[in-house]
């Protein structure tokens, strides 16, 4: 019987093991991160990302600008703008994805969290992880390759409203 060494990762109150791994993952690549989320508002991993592409890392985020909840895309606005400012590739999801994928330098995390306070601090998340090269050639070939292609790179800013920091602001202690 064949099939792929996982692990599994998860977070809940207390534990947030999730984030931590990602955290880590991020400081300690050294050729590309390729991240797909719904929700992106974590200001410390936008921080790490930004690092990141100051190390000469090849860091690409695909992120919708369409959710299912209007206040927190204008928090995703901002980031993607923050984002582009610093060198990262911002791609924008036609519609809305709810994708929940990363790898860093063939480390793959697929599974319910978002990258969010919510998701990453308080909810209950699971996600699965893989280095074994098979399975991270798959998700670049059946996720990644394909959602670059469908988004739109983003070249210019989005354009903000001083409610968006406002909105911001209080975001980061809710979403």
């Amino acid at each position: 019987m064949g099939g792929y060494p996982l692990r599994l990762i998860y977070t809940a109150p207390g534990r947030q093991e999730i984030y931590n791994l990602q955290r880590d993952a991020i400081r300690r690549s050294k050729s590309y991160i390729f991240i797909e989320n719904a929700y992106f508002t974590d200001d410390t991993l936008l921080r790490d990302l930004i690092k990141a592409r100051q190390r000469g890392v090849d860091v690409r985020v695909i992120i919708p600008l369409e959710t299912d909840h209007g206040a927190i895309t204008r928090n995703i606005a901002l980031a993607a703008n923050t984002m582009l400012e610093h060198g990262i590739r911002v791609y924008i999801y036609p519609g809305f994805t709810h994708a929940k994928a990363a790898i860093f330098d063939g480390w793959a995390s697929v599974g319910s969290a978002n990258l969010d306070r919510l998701s990453l601090k308080i909810n209950r998340e699971l996600n699965i992880t893989t280095s074994e090269p098979e399975a991270v050639e798959e998700l670049l070939e059946e996720l990644f390759i394909p959602d670059f292609a469908r988004a739109t790179e983003l070249t210019e800013p989005i354009p903000e409203q001083w409610v968006d920091y406002l909105i911001e602001m209080f975001g980061d202690y809710i979403f």
